[in-house]
């Protein structure tokens, strides 16, 4: 309606709803960061029992051991050894 002219709006009201359509607050799924690459949390809670998630929590680095055209199989190498996970390529960040 503003575009059309049908509706006056003032600079200052005009400015803070451009701030507030384009600064919106994140607002998706938590992930699990580990230098540049991410899993889901839900992810994690979905495949791994709470032993192994305390575990990856503290975990040094994962990384792709293996791909197919749609799922990587993550590894975490961890203080306790190394635990591994299939993950959908459409939910993980950095792989």
């Amino acid at each position: 309606m503003v575009k059309e002219g049908r509706k006056k709006m003032t600079a200052s009201a005009f400015k803070n709803a451009v701030y507030t359509l384009t600064h919106k607050v994140y607002n998706g799924p938590k992930f699990l960061w580990i230098g540049q690459q991410g899993v889901p949390e839900w992810l994690l809670y979905e495949n791994l029992d709470i032993q192994e998630r305390c575990a990856v929590d503290g975990a040094y680095r994962m990384y792709a051991k293996r791909e197919t055209e749609k799922a990587v199989l993550i590894e975490f190498d961890t203080e306790f050894g190394y635990i591994t996970m299939w993950a959908p390529k459409s939910v993980v960040k950095g792989f």
